[in-house]
């Protein structure tokens, strides 16, 4: 089981704006629900301990580049070119060709992004370091109705008693998750209670299979 707050009803956050009612499936290996860990991300992401992180979806987690390892700075010839300095890009140094590009009219130095290799093999969306910052506020809906809903959507049905419980509670919101749902953080607990009891309570025994 997650660990929960001690608190009875606890006000898990504290702030100046006016504050909504929200509904929330509070999976058990998630972190205990409070401000604290109000994190979201795509559905099915892999948390880190505090879910303030989640594994990137581009690498996998391992923050290597496996799409284009090609260095994206210098199209993957490990140089960089730029005008000549000495010329201005003219190929001429007064009537002469120009001694330090080789009447090129441009210098190429290793490229300062790989090094040289040609190569990019951190993963692009993390920078390499294989996780992802999730966004601020618990993923949730607005009414019973949309939490049943959603999970239709992106379970095929309700999910079982013994992966968690749903929360009701009071809090603020403060913005939009990556599927249209309001994020939340919490300001205090209303109700948790398993889904068949949730379903019985707030959708009138209407179960989804």
């Amino acid at each position: 089981m997650h660990a929960v707050c001690l608190q009875t009803d606890p006000v898990v956050y504290s702030g100046s704006m006016s504050t909504e009612v929200f509904y929330r499936f509070h999976q058990n290996a998630a972190p205990c629900f409070c401000a604290d860990h109000a994190w979201s991300a795509p559905w099915g992401s892999a948390f880190t301990p505090d879910g303030s992180q989640y594994e990137c979806p581009a690498c996998d987690g391992t923050g290597d580049n496996h799409i284009d390892p090609a260095c994206h700075h210098c199209d993957g010839t490990g140089e960089d070119t730029t005008t000549c300095y000495h010329c201005d890009g003219t190929s001429y140094d007064d009537d002469d060709m120009c001694s330090e590009c080789g009447g090129t009219g441009h210098t190429t130095t290793p490229c300062h992004h790989c090094d040289g290799t040609g190569e990019d093999t951190d993963c692009r969306d993390c920078d390499g370091t294989g996780l992802m910052d999730a966004n601020p506020g618990y993923s949730c809906c607005w009414s019973p109705e949309d939490l049943q809903a959603y999970f239709e959507v992106h379970a095929c049905g309700a999910p079982g008693d013994h992966h968690g419980e749903v929360i009701v509670f009071e809090g603020q919101y403060v913005g939009q998750g990556d599927d249209g749902e309001p994020l939340a953080i919490p300001t205090r607990v209303v109700d948790r209670l398993p889904w068949s009891e949730f379903a019985a309570k707030y959708l009138r025994g209407e179960v989804v299979a």
